[in-house]
């Protein structure tokens, strides 16, 4: 390939059809109309000697060749656009900017409105879009572009991916006002003998709670789970069920719903939240500003 005679802009086209794994999606990311994102997928592929993307039965996949220039390509542009925008600074006031980032219901919940408050007070231009984790680190959407940023409990975090923890979070049970067998603390023996609710965002059985009570040759029986942590605070409002969940959650929902909280009858080890990024960003002051408000607003909460 001889670059004097290619087309440059193929590039920003690629990497938004490698983000986006649609024409239409990529052609409304880069501003252009789908036929002619459609004629620029054509010259990208005779330019790259490769479909770059072809269909499948979940849609439109990456061969090999395009995952291995995913990569080179986006971290190209992004060095050319710190290059070309670092003289003029960034302004949060004036910035034009979308992030996407990926989470969970319960950090919605929490963080989401202090954010938006924030924006609007602090950089009216910049939009969110968020989308629900549907398992680990979202490794292939935040190494495509497709997330700047994720949100979650992950346990290990390693190069090309940075980190920074939000908070430290415990557990404690709520139930709702006056339960007919809960007193003025939560013992063992009713912990084991009541009904539980157990939130499950993955589908998987069993939690961290099960495991500590295994380990005491003890069991509960969970009487319904669900994937959101949203949703068992109602279940329990309106039930004689118990739930073991987010310190932060069950006092946010405790502030209008009736439910007590009490301290779990056992030790239960709790958990942080934190932020990962892919390191191409780690130096792009607007997902430095962002990345430094989520810190600065999780401190508040």
């Amino acid at each position: 390939m001889d670059l004097a005679d290619a087309d440059l802009n193929l590039l920003v086209t690629f990497d938004a059809l490698l983000a986006e794994r649609s024409v239409t999606r990529a052609a409304e990311r880069v501003g252009l109309s789908q036929p002619a994102m459609s004629n620029a997928l054509r010259r990208l592929r005779s330019l790259l000697n490769d479909p770059v993307l072809v269909r499948t039965r979940d849609g439109m996949a990456p061969t090999q060749r395009a995952l291995e220039l995913v990569d080179p390509i986006h971290e190209a542009l992004a060095q050319l656009d710190r290059a070309l925008t670092s003289d003029r600074g960034f302004d949060p006031r004036t910035s034009q900017h979308t992030f996407r980032i990926g989470t969970a219901d319960v950090i919605e919940f929490l963080l989401l409105p202090r954010v938006l408050t924030r924006l609007a007070e602090e950089a009216p231009g910049i939009n969110l879009e968020v989308s629900q984790l549907q398992g680990g680190l979202p490794v292939e959407e935040l190494r495509t572009g497709r997330l700047d940023l994720a949100i979650g409990n992950f346990i290990e975090v390693d190069e090309p991916f940075r980190s920074e923890t939000l908070m430290r979070e415990n557990l404690v049970c709520a139930a709702r006002k006056g339960h007919p067998k809960i007193g003025r603390r939560l013992t063992l023996k009713l912990f084991t003998e009541l009904g539980h609710a157990l939130v499950t965002p993955h589908g998987h059985p069993g939690g961290v709670v099960d495991r500590v009570l295994a380990e005491r040759g003890l069991e509960r029986r969970v009487v319904v789970t669900t994937p959101h942590f949203l949703v068992a605070p109602i279940l329990v409002v309106h039930s004689d069920l118990i739930v073991t969940l987010a310190e932060r959650v069950a006092r946010a929902f405790a502030s209008f719903l009736p439910l007590e909280i009490f301290k779990p009858p056992i030790d239960v080890p709790g958990f942080s939240l934190g932020i990962v990024w892919h390191s191409r960003t780690a130096d792009d002051p607007p997902h430095r500003w962002f990345r430094g408000m989520l810190t600065e607003l999780a401190k508040e909460l």
